[in-house]
């Protein structure tokens, strides 16, 4: 009987390591995702226990640095595109509408400088 159960054993082991790849795939494409931050009908949607301080360090796996393609594909079209001069140097700011339960953010800008990067990220709030 013993023998029936180390058999079975080894061919769940087997059936387990041709399955590893997948699962280290699977882990992988998962890491830098953030699951307290979500894009819903064209707005960025924020879970209350996020700090509103941690938003300008990054969002949705956008930082300062990332491309403007890089933004464009994870959020979409912004709702509004402003020129302005940061530091003396042009950039345009894009606009996107953001809520967080209990707080009085209504928008994100990642604003895009001449290498077409992320020169930094702005809240929204209303007042």
């Amino acid at each position: 009987m013993s023998l029936n159960v180390s058999v079975v054993g080894e061919a769940r082991i087997r059936k387990a390591y041709r399955l590893l790849p997948i699962g280290l795939v699977l882990m992988g494409s998962a890491c830098g995702a953030h699951p307290r931050l979500a894009v819903r009908h064209g707005t960025i949607e924020i879970r209350r226990d996020v700090p509103t301080s941690s938003l300008v360090k990054g969002v949705l796996g956008i930082r300062t640095g990332s491309s403007a393609s890089r933004v464009s594909s994870v959020l979409g079209e912004p709702f509004t595109k402003v020129s302005v001069s940061f530091r003396g140097a042009p950039e345009s700011c894009w606009g996107y509408r953001a809520s967080q339960p209990g707080t009085s953010v209504d928008g994100l800008s990642f604003c895009i400088n001449r290498a077409r990067r992320v020169e930094r990220i702005m809240i929204g709030v209303h007042g």
